[in-house]
């Protein structure tokens, strides 16, 4: 079995704005800047033998590239729960036609997925035991946080294995965009 995600890769000099946002907040897990990404599908364990159909169903998938921008942060979990520091991700058309097809197209071609409604975030940081007020300070310190307009020209498919030092996302398939 294998740890399997589909995602949109942040380029540098993005990802470098990203990881500048770093601040010591107690309790937060900040991830690393190679590990900075946008989650199309996750798909979770899937079947050694299945990764190549995987595969062969992602590149059905022709659609144009597209822009995005990064702006703003925020974090979900509740107010007494707090798990995840994130950049929000400008609204597209184009993001979510690309996730719908990803969606459809495995859903479609048997593999199991998350049925969570979309949104397009960027994860920053993990969170444990951190103080409520430490997000909202960080949160009103870069409220107006925003990146440049960046190109998207391709998506991939990640394999995810976790350890006691976090996750490690290794590419295992690039699929381009026209």
């Amino acid at each position: 079995m294998r740890r399997l995600f589909v995602a949109l890769e942040i380029p540098r000099p993005i990802s470098s704005n990203l990881i500048n946002l770093k601040t010591p907040i107690p309790g937060a897990r900040w991830v690393d800047e190679r590990n900075l990404h946008l989650t199309l599908q996750f798909l979770g364990e899937v079947e050694n033998d299945r990764v190549d159909e995987l595969i062969d169903v992602l590149e059905e998938i022709q659609t144009d590239y597209f822009s995005l921008r990064l702006y703003d942060v925020g974090h979900f979990g509740s107010r007494t729960a707090p798990r995840v520091l994130w950049v929000n991700v400008e609204k597209s058309l184009a993001l979510q036609e690309l996730q719908s097809e990803v969606e459809s197209l495995l859903d479609k071609n048997g593999f199991s997925i998350e049925k969570r409604k979309f949104v397009p975030h960027v994860t920053i940081a993990r969170l444990k035991e951190t103080h409520y007020e430490d997000l909202v300070n960080f949160t009103m310190e870069n409220s107006l946080f925003s990146t440049e307009q960046f190109e998207i020209t391709h998506f991939h498919l990640y394999e995810s294995k976790l350890s006691s030092e976090g996750p490690t996302y290794t590419k295992l398939r690039t699929f381009e965009l026209y």
